[in-house]
């Protein structure tokens, strides 16, 4: 079984303020930690219901370089940076058969989601 997981920043638990999701702001070194932290219990979950599974984690906010890579589970695969086919579903093709979204958030200034 091939696993896309698609992780956004907005959405994670534990962000609370857009500090923590722009790398200009003092904060974001948390959020890249919450983010990373939220991928690996993700990866960990499927890996724990489909053992052989291949898991391909593709960064889905802004630049699209927020997950750590040295701290990212080794046993998945890691999709990051800018230009990429498909942005936030970078890696997405026939071969997948499971996707997840995770972090994703409603459309900026859409009001409460």
């Amino acid at each position: 079984m091939n696993v896309l997981i698609s992780v956004d920043m907005e959405g994670i638990s534990g962000i609370v303020h857009p500090t923590e999701t722009n790398p200009d702001r003092y904060d974001y070194a948390r959020g890249r930690a919450l983010m990373t932290a939220e991928a690996n219990a993700v990866i960990a979950g499927v890996l724990d219901a489909e053992p052989a599974a291949a898991v391909l984690v593709a960064d889905a906010h802004g630049p699209f370089r927020n997950l750590l890579p040295e701290e990212l589970d080794r046993r998945a695969h890691l999709v990051r940076g800018k230009p990429r086919p498909l942005g936030m579903l970078g890696g997405l093709d026939e071969h997948t058969d499971a996707a997840m979204f995770i972090g994703y958030h409603a459309r900026a200034g859409g009001g409460p989601a």
